[in-house]
């Protein structure tokens, strides 16, 4: 529920931020003519694109040192870590196992964020994932951080437990 609010709070603080830019447009324009709300929206425009978010990160990915010989059948899984009406935080994990399926080893791991995250930046720090039997059992050590107008509010730490089972 809480980050249902804060997404309405951050549309709420657009839609104000767009109210007053119209009122300065139209002030330009009565006072300095067609030329000056030229300027002013075209001034507006690029402080509007200022974004140093999600355009330049490059997942970071763990690779783990595999033990064996194992090439094999490389194997994907897909965890959800964290899900709710705005976005998703998600573990993805690549295995080899061998050609008859019986051992499976970890070769990397990564964690994301999709759905309306202009307001929530993951930013995963560690993962481990440790191999038994039948399951691999894993940990994500994060940060999730909370942004109105790309400035971080809040920082709050996140660790993620669990298991997958082998396939």
């Amino acid at each position: 529920m809480g980050y249902l609010l804060w997404t309405l709070l951050n549309f709420s603080v657009a839609a104000l931020l767009l109210y007053i830019m119209y009122r300065l447009t139209k002030f330009a324009y009565l006072k300095f003519g067609t030329l000056g709300a030229i300027v002013t929206i075209l001034i507006l425009l690029s402080i509007s694109t200022w974004s140093n978010h999600r355009d330049n990160i490059k997942t970071q990915t763990w690779d783990f040192k595999t033990t064996s010989t194992i090439q094999y059948f490389p194997q994907d899984y897909e965890v959800s870590l964290m899900k709710n009406s705005i976005f998703d935080i998600e573990l993805h994990m690549i295995s080899l196992s061998d050609k008859d399926r019986q051992a499976q080893e970890p070769l990397k791991a990564f964690s994301t964020i999709s759905g309306l995250t202009g307001y929530n930046d993951w930013t995963p720090e560690n993962i481990f994932v440790n191999t038994k039997q039948d399951s691999f059992d894993y940990a994500i050590a994060g940060r999730l951080e909370w942004k109105i107008l790309n400035f971080t509010v809040y920082t709050e730490r996140k660790t993620y437990t669990g298991s997958i089972k082998k396939t």
